[in-house]
């Protein structure tokens, strides 16, 4: 998937796809990218009206300047409580990390979402939004929970710093995420108990090695990025993941 299909519902957003021009690659570079983690930004601009349309018409703006003109700074997605705006594809870099352009950097590696910090928005349901479209980007790319980072992680920068000021770290957004992530999407999906204590059982199962090597074959074969089986194989497949694959591929084969 290069862009999310425009006029869609993401969380409470409507997705808007408002690809910046090319010919600027500080703005622009075109380097394809397959995806291998998610990167979390605080937009840094508290000002009135910056919401995520106002990044829009910047991120825009930056792209027809001349390179002389600007500086390296472009990401794939802003993101506030009524809007989600998609401006770079997700299969090309951007810069966003500050870290570099190295093979592995956080640049050339990482899907960037900005999350609209302006006093009209509301903050809560803003990340709620950004989480629900990293969710919908971890199930397409094959990125797990782990790999879904705070722009803090590459290059030290205190970012996202709404996040971090609030929380003191980054993990409660993430287990946000993977708890999102592990959620059934629809009731009709949902594994149905009869008890607690058979949920839990049944729940500790899906958990052991061999069904977790079950549930990325089965999910894999069923249409997941091959890159769960490496997150198996290496160990950073985590208990979400796993429930996450089992609900959305591994259950729904089984019906």
């Amino acid at each position: 998937m290069r862009l999310l299909k425009h006029g869609s519902k993401v969380g409470n957003a409507t997705v808007i796809v408002d690809i910046i021009q090319k010919g600027n690659p500080e703005i622009r570079p075109g380097t394809s990218m397959k995806p291998k983690k998610i990167t979390t930004h605080n937009t840094g601009n508290a000002s009135k009206g910056a919401n995520a349309k106002a990044h829009n018409t910047y991120i825009h703006n930056l792209a027809s300047y001349h390179p002389k003109d600007t500086t390296h700074v472009s990401w794939h997605i802003s993101v506030d409580d009524m809007c989600i705006y998609q401006h770079i594809p997700f299969d090309e870099t951007a810069w966003h990390c500050g870290d570099g352009s190295g093979v592995n950097s956080g640049n050339r590696t990482s899907i960037g979402i900005e999350i609209c910090e302006n006093p009209e928005t509301n903050t809560r349901q803003a990340e709620e939004n950004a989480i629900a479209l990293t969710v919908l980007l971890m199930k397409e790319f094959g990125v797990g929970s782990i790999d879904v980072v705070p722009h803090q992680h590459w290059s030290g920068k205190y970012c996202p710093r709404v996040i971090l000021k609030r929380d003191e770290s980054f993990t409660s957004y993430r287990n946000r995420v993977a708890a999102a992530f592990s959620a059934p999407k629809k009731e009709e999906d949902e594994l149905k108990f009869s008890s607690p204590t058979l949920k839990s059982e049944t729940e500790t199962s899906l958990l052991s090695k061999a069904h977790r090597q079950i549930i990325v074959d089965a999910a894999v074969k069923a249409g997941a990025y091959s890159s769960w089986v490496d997150k198996l194989a290496n160990g950073t497949l985590t208990d979400a993941d796993v429930l996450g694959l089992a609900v959305k591929y591994t259950v729904a084969v089984n019906k």
